[in-house]
């Protein structure tokens, strides 16, 4: 056809003259016609983004919705939301922005939309960063939602950092400290069959507020799952090992004990990373991203979006059938547990995380960002 190919100008060439047209016509089977107009002209701050949106209204329409007429009948649709005919339409709208959020028609978030460009239109000496956990996944989310998943993170505020005072972080890392401590620079000797010793055991109880949750004398490990927990979890993030029969702690887990902020660093640095199973990692980072935001859901809540978002990603469950949100709690037990150590939630248990029991305190939140930039794998 005539024209001038597209890379062969940029816009300041096509559209020179201030009320200059342009028309750009997008997926020719529903026939979105664009009509851009040049209407002022300025020139750029050196650190100004390469494009930005200055204002705007409403959502973009859903792919493949029909073009105009068949965006039009979609907006009847959702006038009407709650006629039985509707439901359908409606679960495909929804289906098309992805499980982060409700397909809203009046939906604009100019922040989120500026973050996208960002993304898609980098200046040369400020590349977007992708190295985080949240970088890595954002390029495995299909690519007809990856706007829209990185718009849910932008959301999130993941990327901005909240400070954790010294008290808190204190608090936080409480369980670990204490076990530390009771290691010691010379290690822990176990028992024969390779366990803490009873006193131990029973001490360890009382220090993570447990003593009323169990019956008995508390002093065998391998019958106390919180206190095998935290060995396990202490051991999976590589602040203890065993070693000729005794507990062993890292000299450079030993240096951080007096520096409590170091200690939780480095716990959140080794968190995602931690666990062995490639969908526990991913799930991490989707129940962080949600404890991340401001209006985060409570904990138990979690898991639908877990759920929808590693069904995208090409999980299935052990039968090859999509992941269904209960089969998230079972797959994400461990790190619910180790949130809860940390104090991520206002409520200390599992029983406690219904109502306002499990939204994350500010400390909690602030460490899930701190998670989610860490470096460590998902793959």
């Amino acid at each position: 056809m005539p024209g001038l190919p597209e890379e062969a100008a940029t816009l300041g060439e096509v559209l020179s003259e201030v009320s200059d047209l342009l028309y750009y016509k997008y997926d020719f089977g529903d026939g979105w016609t664009h009509r851009i107009e040049l209407i002022e002209t300025a020139s750029g701050e050196p650190d100004s983004p390469v494009v930005q949106i200055l204002g705007g209204a409403r959502s973009c329409p859903p792919e493949d919705c029909g073009g105009s007429f068949g965006y039009q009948d979609l907006l009847k649709s959702f006038a009407d939301q709650y006629a039985l005919e509707n439901e359908d339409v409606l679960d495909w709208a929804d289906g098309m922005v992805g499980p982060w959020r409700d397909f809203d028609p009046a939906w604009f978030d100019i922040d989120a939309i500026n973050e996208e460009l960002r993304y898609q239109f980098p200046r040369q000496d400020q590349p977007p960063p992708r190295d985080s956990i949240l970088g890595r996944l954002t390029t495995q989310i299909p690519g007809y939602l990856r706007t829209e998943f990185r718009s849910w993170v932008h959301r999130s505020g993941a990327a901005v950092a909240l400070a954790i005072d010294r008290d808190s972080a204190e608090a936080m890392v409480r369980p670990y400290s204490w076990l530390l401590n009771q290691i010691g620079p010379d290690g822990l000797k176990l028992t024969q069959a390779g366990w803490l010793p009873p006193k131990i055991v029973t001490a360890a109880m009382f220090e993570l507020g447990r003593e009323e949750d169990w019956f008995g004398k508390m002093n065998r490990e391998d019958q106390i799952y919180p206190v095998m927990d935290l060995r396990d979890n202490a051991t999976r993030l590589g602040l203890i090992r065993k070693y000729k029969g005794r507990l062993k702690a890292t000299k450079e887990t030993l240096s951080l004990l007096d520096d409590p902020p170091a200690l939780l660093d480095l716990i959140a640095a080794r968190l995602v990373g931690s666990y062995a199973d490639r969908g526990v990692r991913v799930g991490c980072a989707l129940f962080l991203t949600q404890v991340s935001m401001e209006d985060g859901d409570v904990a138990d809540d979690y898991h639908w979006i877990a759920s929808d978002t590693l069904g995208l990603l090409g999980f299935a469950n052990y039968e090859g059938d999509p992941i269904e949100p209960d089969f998230v709690r079972p797959l994400l037990m461990d790190v619910l547990h180790d949130l809860l150590r940390l104090s991520v939630f206002r409520g200390r248990r599992p029983s406690h995380l219904l109502d306002d029991g499990g939204r994350p305190t500010d400390a909690g939140r602030a460490f899930a960002r701190l998670a989610l930039r860490s470096g460590q794998p998902i793959e």
